[in-house]
This record gives structure tokens, sequence and C-alpha cells, in this order.
């Protein structure tokens, strides 16, 4: 077994266990001494007047991925939270539509995510485990899965965008942030909507979410939305607009237990299952992508196409609630299969095809225990553990191996990954005098991993000659030889910190410090069928911010400003015709985030968010090539978003936001011509609701604008032409959707 420790930093781990000391001892030893009512916080919250009458209520948004119940004001993590209300009232039918609300959050059509300039498949492109972590309910998802699970928002309660590491509280996979979803949950109360939409491109969606009491003690909820769309993109060959068409599919059924002879106790079952039937929506264009409006939003691809992902997910969560001590068991399964196939160079030549076999696996398990004392410390003690199992099949058939001479294989190379997560974890927030809240942080992470992977040229052809065996002497193509790879064991200790001074009951100030890190582990080069081992990466994470609501102005505010230094980065390096992982990166990054929501009246609302994230490679040489400078890759500069919301009555609402991002490069080389267009969106939602009826009207991209998400070249062409090639993906053009609900 390959095994690789922490850097030797003896004094890091020893403030990491003093950390660790003081969140297990401080809160108990301070509780013993401030049971008595005339501590300074208790004067303070005795001698505070209460707002004036015409204060406006500005709600409380509490962040639940963070393990501590903080509200959003005394949280210091920077959050982007919607609840059902905020979703629903403009109109974000996915993930990708609430994003581009999000001040230092980027989404593209491939659904590719990223944070502060942290791109969920890293800085460089690379192909390891995420960097931001997705959680449904409770599970985590894979990559692929969320092509499906979280496709559509229909029936969700709250989604929270969590910036910055969170290690400490989410641990595997989110050093560079996490997503939250939290769908609706059963209620004592019978209820029910059924909802139908028509939309631009012969789209359509059906939906149904309700449920109710089965006995005093036991409810229930289910719901299920069917969706299909023709697609944006024209099949150039055939003349078919339809060519990239799809179909969304999600159903979910949840149980809720409160048992009336034990006061506190509730336990929750959840069951889901989604679908998505598609194509990749991609082009390979003649000369440099993006560049001849002829394409835009096309593909030449003569073979056969698709991309279908499956997802199933289980969660169970019992939370027993005894006031000051609350005790909570999360389980969490997951199974996804994703099979696509590709034409090999999309071009409408002969020249073979990928298809492709994902399947994903995943079992969490988390325990914890909440404790609170009243003006003395509120925090969680917790153990996880989880195991990720992968694999992934791809087969090759009649593809171009060898430029010169023109050599013609069928292929298969597969990937299998196990890997175990174990975890204690710990986190307190300290009442102090003088109005500071001192938050103390620790995580033992450990993660295993047995990585395997194959390479087996089965043909090769040459001007109609069999020439496996030539090519296999030569070593021109790859054969490991059956599977190669090794097991690999990490660990790290990740202390957290951080000081919030509140400044009055309406404002307050912080500063925290955190580490987060991502496991090392073994891939193979298929060149030699050598397994390579690499390195854990390690983030040091230092952020200031403030909150704030004036609530006689109905004014609610916020904003971060971070640093990070990122050392030891994991890139994808080139070895003959793959890639392979290393640690071949160093980098910082910095950058500001900020909110404010105004409820200017009670008939207007209006809401700004910014972001700016500096990203810089300091240290990063690829195959001979040095990009030290350069930004990483899916990671725009600027972002942000202006909304207004009015609602003259009741019964009418009209949304409109406006939002901004600029360009991103695709590549680590930051050519000009590989790269994410800048992009100014127009999206709105008109809605008017009587008695139990709802129409509503939405739109998305209103002013058309045409923007490339995702571009690379090929300078020298591809085998079949040797022409200069381009391949791009772009945004979603004008798409109005109509809606109708019913109530019941």
């Amino acid at each position: 077994m390959l095994s690789t420790q922490l850097p030797p930093l003896n004094a890091r781990l020893a403030g990491s266990a003093l950390l660790a000391l003081a969140a297990l001892v401080i809160p108990f030893h301070a509780s013993a001494q401030t049971e008595t009512p005339d501590s300074e916080s208790s004067t303070e919250e005795t001698d505070t007047p209460e707002a004036e009458d015409d204060s406006v209520d500005l709600g409380t948004m509490i962040i639940s991925g963070e393990k501590i119940q903080r509200t959003a004001q005394e949280s210091t993590t920077s959050a982007s939270i919607h609840n059902a209300e905020d979703l629903e009232r403009n109109g974000d039918e996915s993930l990708g539509d609430l994003l581009r609300r999000v001040a230092n959050a980027n989404f593209n059509e491939e659904g590719r995510v990223s944070i502060r300039g942290i791109s969920q498949n890293g800085a460089a492109n690379g192909s390891g485990a995420p960097l931001i972590s997705v959680q449904v309910d409770g599970v985590t998802l894979d990559r692929n899965s969320q092509q499906s699970s979280v496709s559509t928002l229909f029936d969700v309660e709250q989604v929270e965008i969590l910036r910055g590491a969170q290690s400490t509280s989410q641990g595997r996979n989110a050093l560079g942030g996490a997503m939250i979803v939290r769908t609706k949950e059963p209620t004592w109360v019978w209820g029910s909507v059924v909802r139908a939409g028509l939309g631009s491109r012969n789209a359509f969606e059906l939906g149904y979410a309700g449920g109710g009491p089965i006995l005093d003690s036991l409810a229930f909820r289910v719901s299920g939305l069917v969706n299909k769309d023709d697609g944006f993109i024209t099949d150039i060959n055939t003349n078919d607009d339809e060519y990239a068409k799809s179909r969304t599919e999600v159903g979910r059924f949840k149980l809720a237990w409160a048992p009336l002879g034990i006061p506190g106790l509730t336990s929750r079952l959840g069951i889901s299952k989604s679908k998505f039937q598609g194509k990749r929506v991609y082009n390979m264009e003649p000369g440099e992508a993006a560049s001849d409006p002829a394409f835009y939003r096309t593909s030449s691809a003569n073979d056969p196409a698709y991309n279908d992902v499956d997802s199933r997910t289980a969660s169970w969560e019992t939370v027993y609630d005894l006031g000051d001590l609350q005790f909570t068991a999360v389980t969490g399964w997951m199974k996804s299969a994703q099979d696509y196939l590709l034409d090999y160079d999309g071009l409408d030549y002969d020249d073979g095809a990928l298809d492709t076999a994902y399947r994903g696996e995943n079992w969490t398990q988390e325990l914890r225990v909440n404790l609170s004392s009243p003006e003395v410390y509120s925090g969680v003690i917790g153990v996880y553990g989880g195991r990720f199992d992968t694999s992934t099949l791809i087969e090759a058939e009649g593809v171009p191996y060898v430029e010169n001479p023109p050599i013609f294989a069928d292929y298969e190379q597969e990937l299998v990954q196990e890997a175990e997560n174990i975890a204690i974890f710990t986190e307190f927030d300290i009442e102090l005098p003088y109005s500071l809240t001192a938050t103390l942080g620790l995580r033992y992470d450990r993660e295993e991993l047995d990585s395997r992977d194959r390479f087996l040229t089965t043909a090769a052809t040459s001007g109609g000659l069999d020439v496996l065996p030539l090519v296999l002497a030569t070593g021109q193509t790859p054969d490991t030889d059956g599977f190669q790879g090794g097991k690999t064991t990490y660990d790290a200790i990740l202390p957290k910190a951080g000081l919030r001074a509140a400044l009055s009951d309406q404002w307050s100030v912080f500063m925290t410090y955190n580490e987060a890190y991502r496991a090392g582990g073994v891939d193979v080069d298929t060149e030699s069928g050598n397994a390579v081992e690499f390195d854990p990466e390690y983030t040091r994470n230092y952020e200031i911010g403030a909150r704030g609501q004036l609530r006689e102005l109905g004014i609610d505010f916020s904003a971060n400003i971070y640093y990070i230094d990122w050392e030891d980065q994991q890139v994808p390096v080139l070895a003959g015709n793959f890639f392979i992982t290393q640690n071949a990166a160093n980098s910082r990054l910095y950058g500001a985030e900020t909110s404010v929501s105004w409820e200017a009246t009670d008939a207007f609302t209006f809401d700004l968010t910014a972001g700016y994230a500096d990203t810089k490679f300091l240290e990063f040489e690829q195959n001979g090539e040095d990009f030290s400078g350069n930004q990483f890759v899916f990671a725009p500069e600027y972002t942000g978003a202006v909304g207004v919301t009015w609602t003259p009555t009741e019964s009418f609402t009209g949304t409109m936001s406006y939002s901004h991002q600029s360009m991103t490069f695709t590549q680590p080389d930051n050519l000009d011509s590989e790269r994410g267009d800048e992009r100014q969106l127009l999206d709105g939602r008109l809605a008017w609701k009587r008695g139990h009826w709802q129409l509503s009207l939405v739109g998305k991209n209103l002013l058309d604008e045409d923007y490339v998400t995702y571009s690379f070249q090929y300078p020298n062409g591809v085998p079949a032409d040797s022409g200069a090639r381009g391949y791009a993906t772009y945004g979603r053009p004008r798409t109005v959707f109509g809606f109708v609900e019913w109530f019941l």
C-alpha cells in the first residue's frame, strides 16, 4: 500500500490539537461558570431597545449546511440562500438559472460549476474527485447524477450555495465550496399542486407535488415531473432542429414520522429517481470556434449519439431534539449510471465513435450531537463515514489513433475506483465578553483509495491491413496487460478558527481561518502501464466580512473578502495520448462578494449581488509549457446581478433580473480562442394568482444573446482533416415558458 502523510508542520499540528481541546473543553467550562442572569450578554439583551414598529421583518434564513443552526446574519460563511418563495418568484427552473444571480458562481450548458473561480473539475480541468460538494436531502451526488437530480428545482424548499472551503462541516470534496439542496418535507396539512407548462422549441412540462397525514404521527409527500425539449442544436447534415432534444423525469417520495409518545423525535425517509435522455450539445467547426455565425448552435457529427443518465437516491434522517441537546443520524445512498455515445471527431467523416458507460454508487453515514447553552456556546460533534465506488468503461471503434502512417484502432479502457472515507469533526461558537463570539473547529479526515486502470488495444488497421501485432510491438498503441494501479491512504487535520464582533443587534464584523484538502490517489500511465501516485493538495483560507441589517429601511447586507493559498495542486499532465494527474502547480486566489436586498416599499424589492475573483497559477508547468501567471479555467473575474420584484397587489408579481459574467478561459494556456464568452442575460417572470389558480410567464435570455460557454482549438486539425478545427458549446437562446398551476 502506498502511503503519504501531511508535510511535517509540527507547529500547525500542535495548534490544531489545541483548537480541538478548546472546542471540546471551553464550552462546558464556560457553562459551569456563567449560568447567572447578570452576565454581560444577558445585560445587553435586556438593555437593547426593541425595533421600531415601522421596521421591516426581513425574515430568518437558516444555513443547514454548516451543521450548526446559524442564521445567515450569524454565519461567517459567504452563503447565497434561496428558499422556495425566492425560486418561484424568479422562475428558476434549474440550478443553472439560479446560479446566474449568485456572485462568484458559474454554470454552463455542459454542467460545469465553479465557485470563486474554483471549478468542480479542478483549476486546470482535471478529472479527479470533485472540488465542490453537491448534496440533495443529505445525499452526496457524483458529477453524473447531478445532470438529472438537480436539473429541476420543482418542489425544492431551499438551496444553499456555500462559497469557500467547507471541509470542517462537509469534509470530502468541499475544498471549493458546497451546494446544499433540500426538497419540501411532508406536512400534517393536506395540500398539493398540479403544474403544466408549454415553452419555446416545443418544450412541455407536467408536474405534481402534494401529500398530507396518513396517521396522527405519519405523513407523506410525493412529487413527480416530466419535462421535454426539442433543444437548440441543428444538425447541419440533415437540417434537423430537434437533434439535441431531451427528456427529464424526476420522482420523489418522502415519509415523515413523529411519534406522539416521544416529543422531539422525528424521522424522515426519502427516495428519489431521476432520468435524463439527450445528447452532448457541442460542435466541431472549421477554423476558430465560434468565429462563423453559420455554425452557431449546430452539429456536424454524422454518427449516432446519445447521453442517458439515470440516478437513484435514498436518505434517512432521524433527529431527537431535547432542547439544548440534539442527536442526528443521516444515512445516504446514491446510485447513478451514465451511458453516452459520441462521434469521435464530431465531423461528417467516418472516423469511429466512443461508447462510454459510467457507474457510481455512494454510501454515507453521519452521526452528530448538537449542544447549546443559551448565551454561552453552541456546537456540534460528529463522526462520518462513506464509501464511494465508480467504474468507467470506454469502448472505441475505428478511431484514428496514429496520424502518420494513418492507423485506425479499436480499444477498451476501464477505470475502477473504490474510496473509503472516515472523519471526526467538531465546531463550536463560544460567547465571549464585549459581544464577541469565537468559532473553533477541527476535522480529522482519512481516505483510502483503490484505483485501477486497464487499456487494451483490440484491433488496428492501416490501408486495410491488420497491423495490431506491429503497433503493439513498437508501442504505437498502448496495452497495460490487465489492470494496473494501487492503493493509497491519506489523512489530514483541518482546523478552523474565527472571531465575530457584534457591533449592534443589526451589524457585525468577523474574520476566519480554515484549511481544506483533497486526498491524493493513483493514476495509470497507459503508455507504460505503470501506476503513478499523486499527493494530496491543500488550501489555507483567510476571510473577513460583515453582516448588517437596517430594519427601518428594509435593507439586508452581507460582504466577504477572501485570500486563499493553494499548494500541491492536482493537475492533468499529458502522458502519450492520455492524461495522468500530478502535483504540478501552486496558486493563489483572492476576491470578494457582496449582496444587498432592499425592501423599498410594500410593492418594490431590489436585489444586488456582485463578485470579484482573481485567480493565478504561481507555478505550473505542463508538458514543457509554463502556465505560471495564468488564470484558472472557468474562473470569471467579475460576476453579478441586479433584480427587482414588483408586487402591486396580492394577486400579481413581476420579477426582472439582469446578470453579468465576464469571459473565462477554458484551458490553462489562456488562449483567446479557448474561452467562455462574456455575457449579459435578462430574465423575467410575471405571475397572476386568483383563488386556487396561478398563471405565470417565464423568460430566460430575453435579449437572445449569443455566447460561447466552452471552446477548444485543434490548430492542426484532427486526423481526418488537417485544417484548423474548433470545439464549442453555446448558451441557451431566448426561452419563454408559460405555466398554469392548480393548488388543491
